[in-house]
């Protein structure tokens, strides 16, 4: 098991504003790219109490995170966490669907 060493807060997003959810990962994947972090986790961003559908959260944050990994090879592993075992089935399928 790995030790905590960092914690990036991040703030909760209301469902609508897309770019914003952008910048979050980015953001967080930047800031842990400069501090020299290899290992992040990402919980379903917005997608609990503020109610961002899963199924179009998904396919942002997977996106932006395979950018963000292509542009800084700093980053070894990427952790998602799902709340629910519905948005387990929806990013499985989507990583499945994105290799």
């Amino acid at each position: 098991m790995e030790k905590l060493t960092n914690i990036l807060e991040k703030l909760e997003l209301v469902w609508g504003d897309i770019t914003l959810l952008v910048a979050c990962y980015r953001n967080c994947l930047k800031l842990a790219a400069q501090k020299g972090i290899r290992t992040i986790a990402f919980p379903t961003i917005s997608c609990g109490a503020y109610r961002f559908p899963a199924g179009k959260a998904c396919p942002i944050a997977l996106a932006t995170i395979c950018e963000c990994l292509a542009e800084n090879r700093t980053i070894e592993k990427v952790f998602l966490v799902v709340y629910s075992t519905e948005q387990y089935r929806i990013y499985s399928e989507h990583m499945q669907l994105t290799g």
